[in-house]
């Protein structure tokens, strides 16, 4: 399930900790429309991967600056994806009870607009090309934060490191997964940028790119729907197929 929501500023400045913006709208809204989605999402297991992930498009005319972006439109739009219905239902319920609502934020605020349900697209191929939407995020992490390592896809660590971290995110998703279809996944990078992403007061190096993916098909719809990389509900790793 995908949705498109629609939040104004009141004026044309966002912190360039951008993504925190959008989580702390989402977190709000969740815990006034469902208890219990709150809870299953990020207090009954706070490390637990979730079934979520975003992008946020701030208009071509966006202006990066050191602290701060400039958004002349002063409107942002946030695409969501999720596998699970029952989340997507209770973000479009939670955005739709409340749309109206002004929201502050740190010298600005938010106010609710539209929302509405994208049509996703079908996968009947298993080889398909996904552009990213919002930056995807390749990390070693053992649990302790002070030996977190970000990486760039374009190197051979780091698309071995992608790979893995894919094929985790599948074996937590599914219990049932054949090693058979882990070990088929291929992916070709085809371009890649990396970038430098403000998040939660440290600098991340991340990555803006399309790879060609061969897997199976139920692999292929769980990426596209679910996102790839670390981070997914955060803001990273929202993935789009290519036309």
């Amino acid at each position: 399930m995908r949705l498109s929501v629609e939040l104004l500023l009141g004026n044309d400045k966002i912190n360039k900790d951008k993504n925190r913006i959008v989580m702390h709208v989402l977190k709000l809204l969740i815990e006034k429309e469902s208890k219990g989605i709150f809870n299953e999402l990020y207090e009954g297991n706070i490390s637990k991967p979730k079934d979520l992930n975003f992008a946020m498009y701030l208009g071509r005319d966006a202006n990066f600056l050191r602290d701060k972006i400039v958004i002349p439109s002063k409107k942002i739009i946030v695409n969501f994806s999720t596998p699970d219905p029952v989340v997507g239902i209770s973000i479009y319920n939670a955005f739709t009870k409340y749309r109206g609502l002004e929201i502050p934020i740190e010298n600005n605020i938010i106010l609710i607009n539209k929302i509405n349900i994208v049509r996703t697209r079908p996968i009947t191929s298993e080889k398909v090309r996904f552009v990213t939407k919002s930056p995807i995020v390749i990390r070693s992490h053992d649990g302790d934060n002070k030996t977190t390592q970000y990486y760039g896809i374009s190197d051979e660590y780091g698309q071995q490191l992608f790979l893995t971290n894919l094929k985790y995110q599948l074996q937590n998703k599914f219990s049932d997964v054949k090693q058979r279809d882990l070990d088929d996944i291929k992916v070709k990078i085809i371009w890649n940028k990396d970038v430098k992403v403000k998040h939660y007061g440290i600098v991340i190096l991340a990555n803006l790119c399309e790879f060609e993916i061969a897997a199976r098909t139920y692999i292929l719809e769980e990426i596209y729907l679910n996102g790839v990389g670390s981070r997914k509900s955060q803001g990273f790793g929202y993935i789009d197929l290519v036309e």
